[in-house]
């Protein structure tokens, strides 16, 4: 996630680099959990209002409303889709052959497609290096495939596998859903730090979990389709989670930990007593289970959780702050 990428040592783990959003998976159930009561969404002038109200495992009802601006409701705002194959392929050839052109007199370099990329034939003067030549045609390729999946709002991880840019997309809903996070902030106004994020962990608890399976197993919901649609799964919610904050409470940064299977998120709040905690960057993260339905207050996490956390294909990335 990021590019700001921090794939790095926790305090918990030794994190090593891993490729692809998490695998759709079920959601971490236990016998308490946050439950939803009511999710309503009407039009307004300029957006739609969304009235959101769940109780907590001892009784407590809470609820949030909030105003989603119209651009925040398009099929573009609401959820990403990777690069069809095919166009980054073009993509890099187009770039190659342009590439290919740029060379000295006397020499021909010829741009062959191949099923999953490109391959370079060359011909020149006896005794000149073509190395050269070869190598720039081969970055024009990937530079341009690079550029297409960038473009889709993911990023490349190794050779053949992209994920989505977290960091990039958090920065680019915290602008999108600015209002959005004012309201809710204004409706947490007066309370301390921890008991905002707890308020907020809560609301995204309580968000019903599903998939995208529907549309594309690689697509990503965005904060912004969290929010209008009820429903997201892993990564989905905890990315929402660390958007929102960022907007009500911008001193604190955020750091997203997934491996392959499952994703959540940690917050710089102060460290207590009990709290799941972990080291990224020389900054410490209470750790927090976005996913619901079950619940888990701040700085605790399910039984998956801290056994992802002893995993050595974690990996953690700060999308906000840091």
């Amino acid at each position: 996630m990021r590019k700001l990428a921090f794939c790095l040592a926790l305090m918990l783990l030794v994190s090593q680099a891993w490729a692809q959003r998490p695998a759709p998976g079920r959601s971490n159930v236990r016998e308490l959990a946050a439950r939803q009561v009511r999710y309503e969404r009407y039009p307004v002038a300029g957006g739609v209002q969304v009235e959101s109200a769940w109780v907590e495992p001892d009784g407590t009802q809470r609820s949030l409303s909030f105003r989603l601006a119209q651009p925040a409701m398009t099929d573009d705002s609401r959820a990403i889709v990777p690069p069809n194959a095919q166009r980054q392929r073009d993509a890099g050839l187009a770039a190659a052959e342009a590439e290919a052109r740029r060379v000295p007199p006397g020499v021909r370099l010829e741009v062959i497609p191949q099923p999953h990329g490109m391959k370079v034939a060359a011909s020149g003067p006896a005794g000149l290096d073509l190395g050269g030549p070869i190598e720039r045609v081969s970055q024009a390729y990937q530079a341009a495939v690079d550029r297409a999946i960038a473009g889709s709002g993911y990023v490349r991880r190794g050779e053949s596998l992209i994920e989505p840019d977290y960091l990039g997309l958090v920065a680019r809903q915290s602008g999108l859903l600015r209002g959005t996070g004012q309201d809710v902030a204004r409706a947490l106004a007066g309370l301390a730090p921890r008991d905002r994020v707890a308020v907020l962990l809560g609301f995204v608890q309580s968000v019903p979990y599903t998939t995208l399976h529907a549309r594309d197993a690689s697509a990503l919901r965005t904060p912004a389709g969290v929010l209008a649609e009820d429903r997201g799964d892993c990564d989905e919610k905890s990315v929402t989670l660390a958007t929102l904050l960022s907007i009500t409470d911008p001193g604190l940064s955020s750091v997203l930990v997934f491996d392959d299977v499952h994703a959540f998120m940690g917050v710089s709040l102060p460290v207590q007593d009990g709290d799941v905690a972990v080291k990224v960057g020389g900054q410490r993260y209470v750790m927090l289970e976005p996913v619901g339905p079950g619940w888990f207050p701040v700085g605790r996490l399910s039984g998956m959780s801290l056994t992802i956390l002893r995993k050595p294909n974690v990996r953690a990335i700060v999308v906000t702050g840091g």
